[in-house]
């Protein structure tokens, strides 16, 4: 990890900090650029990123948006809509850029609201295991010889199941440890059964947890949602990182809390869903 000041590093380790939301922007557009490879799209612009996976699937494809004047609104909504083509994607936008006319006029372009996302994050030497777990769950980061349970699984979360093909030639011929800077895969084992998974992105100066999945017959009783945090986390404690956070959805948000998250903001996302030609036989 890149060394950080002991001002700075004591502004984000503060969960009132406006550094810190900035943190979680810079580890968001990290996520979505992780699974894409050089031919694929990413866009810088004074008021968006954009990533574009070549994949027509809105949860691939993402715009995390800056600060927008109101006369720049509709201008830069249509750009957006321009870069992207034929392509579904999914507009971020956190709360402090967040305003009724840019709702307005997202709704107007054929944009859908969907549920917001939470972003809860913790100070990483203060983070205690505080929920139970069977005597045979063993969390591993993987290498990419076992890449696959991950992209079962995640493939589930993101609603990829046309698409789990596409997606997961994201990953041919990549080598994970090189990786290990920037993302992680893990792996939860139960009795020797891949169980649970999640991602771990590495950027920003923090360290999060996406794509956090688990079977479904394994849902309750067994603490697999927790220790797919935990244990990622814990490692990137190890390497230095000092401020972990988890992206869940508003009912989700007293879970995370019992295990020592903090809300610091929300995202409104707004889908585009472009025209999809029917499959032929």
């Amino acid at each position: 990890m890149d060394q950080i000041s002991d001002i700075i590093l004591k502004k984000l380790r503060d969960t009132t900090s406006i550094l810190l939301t900035v943190a979680l922007d810079g580890n968001l557009r990290g996520y979505f650029s992780h699974f894409l490879k050089n031919e694929d799209k990413q866009v810088r612009t004074k008021e968006t990123y954009l990533v574009n996976s070549g994949i027509n699937n809105f949860a691939l494809n993402n715009v995390l948006q800056d600060e927008i004047t109101d006369e720049k609104v509709e201008s830069v909504i249509d750009e957006v809509i321009n870069h992207f083509g034929e392509m579904s994607f999914t507009w971020w936008v956190n709360q402090e850029n967040y305003n009724k006319k840019l709702d307005t006029n997202l709704r107007s372009k054929k944009l859908r609201k969907i549920p917001d996302m939470v972003a809860m994050a913790i100070d990483l030497e203060k983070m205690e295991k505080n929920f139970s777990t069977p005597n045979s769950l063993y969390v591993e980061r993987i290498d990419e010889l076992k890449l696959k349970y991950v992209l079962e699984m995640s493939s589930s979360v993101l609603n990829l199941r046309k698409d789990t093909d596409s997606y997961a030639s994201k990953y041919e011929g990549i080598v994970l440890e090189e990786k290990k800077e920037y993302y992680r895969k893990y792996v939860a084992w139960l009795s020797g059964e891949p169980a649970a998974s999640s991602t771990l992105i590495l950027d920003g100066g923090i360290a999060s947890i996406y794509e956090n999945s688990v079977q479904p017959y394994y849902k309750r009783g067994y603490g697999l949602e927790g220790a797919a945090v935990y244990f990622p986390l814990k490692d990137a404690s190890k390497d230095g990182y000092k401020v972990g956070s988890v992206l869940c959805s508003v009912g989700e948000i007293r879970q995370w809390q019992a295990l020592g998250f903090k809300e610091i903001m929300r995202y409104s996302r707004f889908v585009y869903m472009a025209n999809i030609a029917p499959k032929r036989n």
